[in-house]
């Protein structure tokens, strides 16, 4: 990505080391941890600095940072990972800090990133996967568009008890039907 996307509240920018501070932060915050890991393990910065820098040079096809243009502070990363090049889909995570949850910055930077994501890839598919204590999380899915496709019964064990994840997409022609309802009208460039 050679420049940053932004649009309205939000600027996504390709994560840099100057970040590693806040997502050390928040991946030791336990009370968010798991709403976008499965790793529940709290790691030393060490730890951490290897495996994140592992993650995005293997594992994840993109990782951006969440920007609120307000005041220039990040609220959030977005990330895009199993992109299967034959089968056309690519996997959607994001997660947005809890004081930024209940306005648009989520919304916002989610579309940004599947228009960016459909842009640079030949994607037929967006796939996301949402356990369902997070029901904002999957409340905000269902509203974009997204279609359960499947349900992991009781597959995670959280907060004394087990938990259904649910996996849901969005088609292609989905994510251009949401840029036409949201009135999205900026170009990227992948």
């Amino acid at each position: 990505m050679e420049e940053d996307l932004i649009w309205k509240n939000v600027k996504l920018v390709k994560y840099d080391e100057k970040y590693f501070e806040y997502i050390y932060a928040t991946y030791q915050d336990y009370n968010s941890r798991f709403l976008f890991t499965n790793d529940l393990v709290i790691e030393s910065k060490k730890e951490m600095w290897n495996k994140l820098d592992k993650k995005i040079h293997t594992y994840y096809n993109e990782f951006m940072i969440i920007i609120n243009v307000s005041n220039d502070l990040p609220v959030g990363f977005i990330y895009g990972y199993d992109y299967n090049t034959l089968n056309g889909y690519i996997y959607l995570a994001i997660y947005i800090d809890e004081k930024s949850r209940n306005n648009v910055i989520g919304a916002e930077a989610g579309m940004l990133f599947l228009n960016y994501l459909v842009e640079k890839y030949p994607i037929r598919k967006v796939y996301c996967t949402v356990y369902e204590y997070n029901k904002p999380s999957f409340k905000m899915l269902k509203n974009a568009g997204f279609k359960t496709e499947g349900v992991l019964k009781e597959h995670r064990y959280f907060n004394g008890k087990y938990h259904n994840m649910y996996i849901v997409s969005l088609e292609r022609e989905g994510v251009l039907s949401l840029k036409e309802r949201l009135k999205f009208d900026i170009k990227t460039k992948p």
